[in-house]
């Protein structure tokens, strides 16, 4: 029987479709036969040790067969490190294992992760806002807060019955004495906002397509477009309420945000009843986004918003103004923040 050899391995990994790779990659410079660069680097101290030791005990006249043993032990204890090998990775040396060892011990093993990011604002528009950016349905404020916005209705009291005007004042002195002290500093503002009618546009434009009176066609054309007109002068606007929720953002701070953003939802829906019942919305990214524009651009965000309606423009426009109309946007786009 014939020995089993390498090359009858690879013969045979050959004919099942393998390839036997070597993982054993040496990469070591070698000088003369099996002897490394690396290996002379590492020794050469101990040599020279050696040396010092004998050039000290010929001094000395201390120079004899035993003295001579002891010189040249810390360079064979050198030489003995580079030619052991580990026992279970043959291409480290002892020599390696311990400098890997020392080299252990004196790396730093812990480590810090930050959020922090040094980032000029001096010329970005959100130094002006405090805000750095929208996460998670909260602003991001540059002081480190997560805002949380929560949306809610209105009822007119002034229509009501003095009972129950009454009671609703109670409801709401109610709420207000049961709100956690956890939760302050809680601002409540009424922000101004056009009212977009696109919708009731678009709802005016496929009555007037249904109609097949001549008459009824113009009336409703000539109503379409006044009402087209008071959404572009925005002459006619709402009140708009929001209650806005803050905390620290650190570890638990979204969590305690998104929490008490619910129990506060829960509590003013609760507060009144029966046709007086208000809804309440807490605004995601869009809407905060939405909210955001408006109070940068008020002029523009009603008219930018929803712009994927078919229905959206009114206007016919030629090639050529077409395309001064967009040399133009796309000069905006350069001062614009979407």
């Amino acid at each position: 029987m014939r020995d089993y050899s390498a090359e009858m391995a690879r013969e045979e990994m050959k004919k099942k479709g393998k390839i036997l790779l070597n993982l054993h990659f040496d990469a070591s410079r070698y000088i003369i036969g099996n002897i490394r660069f690396m290996d002379v680097v590492y020794s050469a101290p101990f040599l020279l040790l050696t040396i010092l030791i004998l050039i000290i005990l010929y001094k000395t006249s201390l120079l004899n067969t035993v003295t001579l043993c002891f010189a040249f032990v810390p360079f064979l204890f050198s030489i003995s490190l580079l030619s052991m090998k580990d026992a279970y990775r043959k291409n480290i040396n002892q020599w390696n294992k311990i400098l890997n060892k020392v080299n252990f011990i004196r790396r730093e093993k812990t480590f810090h992760f930050t959020k922090e990011v040094n980032i000029d604002l001096s010329q970005d528009i959100r130094a002006k806002l405090g805000i750095f950016t929208i996460s998670n349905g909260c602003y991001e404020t540059l002081d480190n807060h997560l805002v949380k916005v929560l949306k809610v209705s209105s009822v007119n009291v002034s229509l009501m019955s003095p009972s129950d005007r009454e009671r609703v004042f109670e409801a709401y002195q109610t709420f207000l004495n049961d709100i956690p002290r956890d939760f302050f500093d809680i601002q409540i503002n009424q922000i101004v906002q056009p009212i977009d009618l696109k919708n009731y546009l678009i709802e005016i434009e496929q009555e007037i397509n249904k109609e097949r009176d001549l008459t009824k066609r113009l009336l409703g054309q000539s109503y379409k477009n006044k009402i087209y007109q008071i959404q572009k002068s925005k002459n006619m606007v709402r009140r708009e309420r929001y209650v806005i929720l803050s905390t620290k953002n650190n570890n638990k701070g979204l969590d305690t945000i998104d929490r008490n953003a619910e129990s506060l939802k829960t509590q003013i829906e609760n507060m009144l009843h029966g046709r007086y019942e208000l809804e309440v919305t807490i605004l995601d990214n869009a809407a905060l986004e939405d909210l955001l524009y408006m109070a940068i651009d008020y002029e523009s965000a009603q008219t930018n918003k929803d712009m994927s309606s078919p229905l959206n423009s009114f206007l016919t426009v030629s090639d050529k103004e077409f395309k001064e109309m967009s040399e133009n946007w796309k000069e905006n786009e350069k001062y614009t923040i979407y």
